[in-house]
Parts: C-alpha cells; structure tokens; sequence
C-alpha cells in the first residue's frame, strides 16, 4: 500500500469480510478496509440487485461530480458534491 498524502491516493485494501445477512432481496456486509493513516475501518455494504439512480442538470446542461472512492463497487465513483445546488435538486 502506497500513500503519499494526497487526497485519492490511498490504495483501500479490505483485510476483512463478514457477511451478517443474505435475504431475498438484499444483502449485507461488513468490510474491514486500511485507512490512510495506518488504521482500519469497518464499511457496512448492502447489496442489490435493481437500483435507479437521479441525475440533475443544471441549466447550461452540465452535471456537476466529485470523484470519490466507495468501497462498495470497489472504485472511485462520481457522486454530487454535499451541498450543492445538484444535490438539492437530486432531493426533489
């Protein structure tokens, strides 16, 4: 694991998993993952099948996105900045 301090430069490693249900519909799990720093984290993940997802556009057609790592697909993803005028939209 590499880390130079950067912020999307920690390589996420799970060192642990338990799966504590597995339903009809959905199921879930706790994952242990390394944290920058040197500690661990626990990442409560729950699995499904159908999702749907909302995107707002702004007026000039342009989605606004930070890109952020979610353990639960295991990668960096796009996601709306907290507080943000695309976000409030995406409540509405």
């Amino acid at each position: 694991m590499t880390h130079s301090g950067a912020p999307g430069t920690h390589d996420y490693q799970t060192v642990a998993s338990r799966e504590i249900f597995n339903g009809r519909v959905v199921r879930l799990r706790v994952d242990t993952l390394t944290m920058p720093g040197g500690g661990t984290a626990d990442r409560e993940i729950c699995g499904h099948d159908d999702a749907v997802a909302v995107v707002a556009i702004d007026p000039n057609d342009q989605v606004i996105l930070v890109r952020q790592y979610r353990h639960a697909v295991g990668s960096d993803c796009g996601n709306f900045p907290p507080d943000s005028a695309t976000s409030r939209a995406s409540r509405r």
